[in-house]
């Protein structure tokens, strides 16, 4: 190992010990894999002070400044970043087991969220103005969304959040993160017809 390396490694080392992290691999390409839980809370931090491969566990991120999600695994057990500067999910986990929570941030739309959420989304008290996002996402349990700025028409139908953002891509019913009220209205006619015939 090169000097530059070995006293990069000596930092990282320092670093981890900083916050509590003490079961962990550093890979040869500086990431870290973290082989227990990890609580990153109250420190004022603007980005992750790490570059994760894997954490074997959750993560707990609430109450910093974080302005970006760059440096969290692909796939995680648990995320809590709730409380911080977020105005986009970029560098969000892919996949999440449990619960993912994203309350008290400056989200304006839901680009970069996870593809799947294994427990319940939370992104209440953010900035959204459009659920538009880039990927179809699977979430298991409840998505709530509540003190949000969404259009009102959305608002009506808030206890069936979960269909709207895991339909609302294939019936295209946002314009330039307006929503297309006709498309919209098709979109929850179409939902509630088939729930009927479900019940």
């Amino acid at each position: 190992m090169k000097i530059s390396s070995r006293l990069k490694f000596f930092e990282i080392e320092d670093q981890l010990k900083k916050y509590n992290i003490n079961h962990y691999r550093i890979n040869n390409d500086m990431s870290i894999d973290a082989l227990q839980n990890v609580n990153i809370t109250y420190c004022r931090l603007t980005t992750l002070p790490f570059n994760f491969n894997l954490i074997d566990g959750s993560i707990d991120i609430r109450r910093n400044q974080l302005t970006s999600l760059i440096g969290l695994p692909e796939s995680i057990y648990e995320i809590n970043a709730e409380s911080n500067n977020l105005k986009s999910l970029h560098g969000c986990s892919e996949h999440v087991e449990g619960n993912a929570i994203f309350n008290n941030n400056l989200l304006t739309n839901l680009y970069y969220m996870p593809k799947y959420v294994g427990k319940s989304l939370y992104l209440n008290d953010n900035k959204l103005i459009t659920l538009q996002n880039n990927s179809n996402c699977k979430v298991v349990g409840q998505i709530t969304v509540f003190g949000n700025p969404l259009p009102s028409e959305i608002e009506e139908y808030l206890y069936q959040i979960k269909d709207i953002v895991q339909f609302q891509n294939d019936y295209s019913i946002w314009n330039n993160q307006k929503l297309d009220v006709i498309r919209f209205e098709q979109m929850m006619d179409e939902i509630m017809s088939i729930r009927r015939q479900s019940s």
